[in-house]
């Protein structure tokens, strides 16, 4: 019925929206650190650029920019893990048998616990609901299913995006752990150290490239950082434009 629908069209979002802030937040804390501007002016740019592009183009354009986004993310973080295993005596060989001893390359937990998201019970109940929810409901999935020919094809999209989003996730995670080592093994990090001390763990990433990578890599870096964000914030963008056209403005104006 109309009031279920409009209440659900209503929760996407208010959850699409509030989810926005934190993918504006990320990119534009990086922008500032690298290019010293105001977190605010960060927060603009970041969010106009991803507005302007959704507006002018449409899914296609979420679509595409996605996929060139995606390219950018994956040659920028194995171009920063081939530097930061250039700096480790040893290479990355000495990073990950320094990363299993302290027990970082334990990818799945298996004893289950309550006090913890992080095992393999807190994964397939919380984030697996999760998941199943945001590829199965949520406007911002169901539109790009929507935009292929058939289900055939509609099925091979998600398979297939599920597929990349994992070898995605496990680089950047891969990229973190290379980082924690780089920063314990290498004696020039202390500038490095010292920042994500004062700033926290999200400034690890942009001193990184502050202090360590040279112009070219460290733009690249900084592209990635806004790419990964983009891909998200577009959808965001198009999904709620489309909830608020066809669930609130279609429905309930007076006029055609």
């Amino acid at each position: 019925g109309v009031a279920t629908r409009t209440v659900a069209s209503a929760a996407l979002l208010a959850q699409t929206l509030l989810r926005a802030g934190i993918l504006v937040y990320g990119p534009a804390t990086a922008l500032s650190v690298v290019l010293g501007w105001p977190i605010e002016a960060a927060i603009v740019v970041t969010g106009a650029s991803a507005v302007l592009y959704s507006a002018l183009g449409g899914l296609a354009a979420v679509v595409w920019t996605d996929l060139l986004q995606f390219a950018v993310v994956v040659v920028s973080v194995i171009a920063a893990v081939a530097v930061l295993g250039g700096d480790v005596p040893g290479g990355l060989g000495a990073v990950l048998e320094r990363a299993d001893a302290a027990g970082r390359l334990d990818v799945v937990t298996w004893t289950p616990s309550l006090a913890s998201p992080f095992n393999a019970l807190g994964a397939l109940l919380a984030y697996g609901t999760l998941a199943l929810s945001v590829a199965g409901t949520n406007q911002q999935a169901v539109q790009r299913y929507l935009a292929c020919r058939d289900v055939r094809s509609a099925q091979r999209a998600a398979f297939l995006g599920w597929g990349i989003g994992v070898v995605a996730v496990g680089l950047t995670l891969f990229l973190g752990m290379c980082l924690s080592q780089w920063a314990e093994l290498v004696p020039d990090a202390a500038d490095f150290a010292a920042v994500v001390t004062r700033d926290g763990g999200d400034a690890a990433l942009p001193a990184f490239i502050v202090h360590r990578l040279p112009a070219g890599l460290s733009g690249l870096l900084v592209a990635a950082i806004f790419a990964a964000s983009m891909s998200s914030m577009d959808s965001a963008i198009h999904s709620m434009s489309t909830a608020v056209l066809v669930d609130f403005v279609r429905r309930f104006s007076r006029r055609p």
